[in-house]
C-alpha cells in the first residue's frame, strides 16, 4: 500500500515530552490539528483518505468537522471510524472527485473561522 502524505502547515507538534521507564525513553506527541494522508491501494488502485483529528483540534471545531462530515461527498462508514478515549478520532474515507480537494476545502474553511476569530479578539470596540 503506498502512502502520500500531503505537506501543509496545519499538522503541529504542541509539546513534545521525554521520560524514562523502564530505561527505555519514551516520546509523546500532543498534536493539535489533523492529520491526513492518502492510501493507494497496490492492486486495485483505489485510493482512500485517512485523517486523524486530535481532541485539541475537536475541542475548537467540532461544529465545523462534524458539517463536513455530513456532505454527501464525504463517503464512510461505521467501521471506517476509530473513536479514542481523549476524544479524538480516525477515519479513513472516499469521496466522488479529489481527495486532496475536499481537504484542503475543510482546512480552508476552519482557517477562514479560525482567522475571523482572532481577528474579532484583537478588534478595538
Amino acid at each position: 500500500m503506498e502512502i502520500l502524505i500531503l505537506p501543509f502547515s496545519l499538522i503541529s507538534l504542541t509539546a513534545r515530552i521525554s521520560t524514562k521507564q523502564s530505561g527505555a525513553k519514551i516520546m509523546t506527541e500532543v498534536l493539535s490539528k489533523p492529520q491526513f494522508q492518502i492510501l493507494t491501494h497496490q492492486y486495485t488502485g483505489e485510493k482512500t483518505g485517512r485523517i486523524y483529528f486530535p481532541a485539541l483540534f475537536l475541542a475548537e471545531f467540532h461544529i465545523n468537522v462534524t458539517q463536513w462530515l455530513q456532505q454527501q461527498e464525504i463517503i464512510f462508514g461505521e467501521r471506517d471510524l476509530k473513536q479514542y478515549g481523549d476524544g479524538s478520532f480516525r477515519l479513513y474515507f472516499r469521496v466522488i472527485n479529489s481527495l486532496e480537494g475536499e481537504y484542503f476545502r475543510l482546512v480552508n474553511t476552519l482557517m477562514e473561522k479560525s482567522s475571523y476569530k482572532n481577528r474579532s479578539k484583537f478588534r478595538c470596540s
